[in-house]
């Protein structure tokens, strides 16, 4: 009865938690997010995400956010409201998937809603596709679960394979945690598969041969660039920067030499929790190959290792039940209440942050959808000798706003970003320098102003060091 009144108790807390970071989602979540404006070119406009547009310059992305284009066939779905749901309810269905994995014990739960808190920054900066990521790679899990009984219906096969190959196209690297996983199931249990499992691990290695090969086609053959974020910085410099920003990270280094003493001691490998844990770790490398360092892009890392994290979870609480009894279940339940506590305080914390990036940067998307459903909108496109061409086959805009990323490149160095400010439906364009290119195009703009091709049409100042200058092109 103590357990199951714990348990009962665990369930609730968490799900208070997960129903709290959910609300700041819609309540905080950002529009867009740095150079990346896709919902400014796409669903806000009403119009779908096209498969070839995260497809050139070494990415091969073509679902980067396709599942966004639903959104385009519902009442409102332009508006900011409904992308926030959306993801508010992705974040949900990953809630609900780590509680798919399997494990014993309720102390999983805390280190679940630790994982959340995590997780919360893809989920409240809403263009991170590790948001739909997350979610496929616990589906995954789950449904690789099932396979073990070999009484699966045909649709749910179809669903797998479905998902398998879809997978890869939404990140690059999730090829190759495919590959590694089916790889490394097939060498440590190629004797003990059921028809199933070998069909589910053959699908993966398929669907991750056809998707290189893809790349290789698109990417490769056509000459394209690689895509790099950090060429200029050594891989270990990067290594040493990516776990300065991400101390998370450092539960991928404390838990592989545990699994190595581990199996060293045992000689016994766990199907897919080992599988899992060694994929988890080529998503990373992978990433340090790439020189990438942001945090976002190692959080599907812990998906990957939750499964392995929740079995060691599983023995240590059932090494306090044998030895301490009903205490040990007290015990349980009080080491887990400070976790849940920093969770929820931490979140709480990142989401009042989020908020204000939100509040700062109003001017720039959070009206965007609002906009839209008047048919006031403003126009984007990063190729200036399309603007006008771009202008005119899109009937709704009335009005034109374009932020000038480069101006020595004048008029094809045009980013166009949203403003909202009260420009007039004759207003041609508008070019808003930042205090950073105002400072280092300095000279430029003075001999233009000269020149009667710009006028400056006011400055609007923020918090935070911001401020933008606003001229008119005349």
């Amino acid at each position: 009865m103590l357990n199951k009144y714990s348990s009962y108790v665990v369930y609730v807390i968490y799900g208070l938690i997960v129903s709290f970071f959910a609300y700041y989602i819609v309540k905080n979540a950002a529009w867009c997010s740095c150079d990346d404006y896709e919902w400014l070119y796409t669903t806000a406009l009403g119009q779908p995400e096209s498969l070839m547009r995260h497809v050139g310059k070494g990415r091969f992305i073509p679902c980067n956010h396709f599942d966004t284009n639903f959104l385009v066939l519902i009442p409102h779905g332009e508006s900011p409201l409904a992308h926030y749901i959306w993801v508010a309810f992705l974040f949900l269905t990953a809630s609900f998937l780590f509680l798919k994995i399997k494990g014993s014990g309720f102390v999983k739960i805390a280190f679940f809603s630790w994982l959340l808190y995590q997780f919360l920054q893809v989920y409240l900066n809403i263009i991170f596709p590790e948001k739909i990521v997350i979610v496929e790679l616990l589906l995954m899990i789950v449904m690789l679960q099932g396979f073990h009984k070999e009484n699966k219906s045909p649709l749910q096969i179809v669903l797998y394979c479905l998902l398998v190959f879809y997978i890869p196209y939404t990140k690059e690297p999730l090829f190759g945690v495919l590959l590694t996983f089916a790889i490394t199931e097939f060498l440590f249990r190629r004797k003990n598969l059921n028809k199933q499992e070998k069909m589910a691990y053959i699908v993966m290695i398929v669907s991750a041969v056809v998707f290189l090969s893809l790349y290789v086609v698109f990417i490769q053959f056509s000459g394209d660039t690689e895509y790099v974020e950090q060429e200029y910085n050594p891989f270990l410099s990067n290594i040493v920067f990516t776990f300065k920003v991400f101390p998370a990270l450092w539960l991928m280094v404390i838990l592989l030499p545990v699994r190595a003493v581990h199996y060293y001691i045992e000689r016994k490998y766990y199907p897919i929790v080992d599988a899992a844990f060694v994929s988890a770790y080529a998503y990373m490398s992978s990433y340090f190959i790439l020189t990438f360092w942001r945090p976002y892009y190692y959080y599907p890392c812990f998906v990957l290792l939750a499964p392995y994290v929740v079995f060691l979870i599983g023995k240590v609480e059932e090494k306090l039940k044998g030895w301490f009894g009903k205490g040990g279940i007290i015990a349980c339940v009080v080491c887990m209440l400070p976790i849940f506590y920093i969770s929820a305080k931490r979140g709480w914390v990142v989401a009042s942050i989020n908020q204000e990036c939100r509040t700062f940067f109003t001017p720039f998307y959070k009206e965007m959808g609002e906009y839209s459903k008047r048919g006031d909108i403003y126009y984007f496109n990063v190729d200036g000798d399309k603007d006008k061409e771009a202008k005119n086959n899109l009937r709704q805009i009335n009005r034109y706003v374009s932020y000038w990323l480069h101006p020595e490149y004048k008029a094809s160095g045009f980013e166009l970003k949203m403003l909202n400010d009260s420009v007039m439906p004759q207003t041609e364009s508008r070019i808003i320098f930042s205090g950073y290119y105002r400072n280092k195009y300095k000279d430029f703009i003075v001999e233009r102003i000269k020149d009667g091709y710009l006028k400056l049409v006011y400055s609007v100042d923020f918090d935070m060091n911001a401020n933008f200058d606003v001229y008119e092109v005349k």
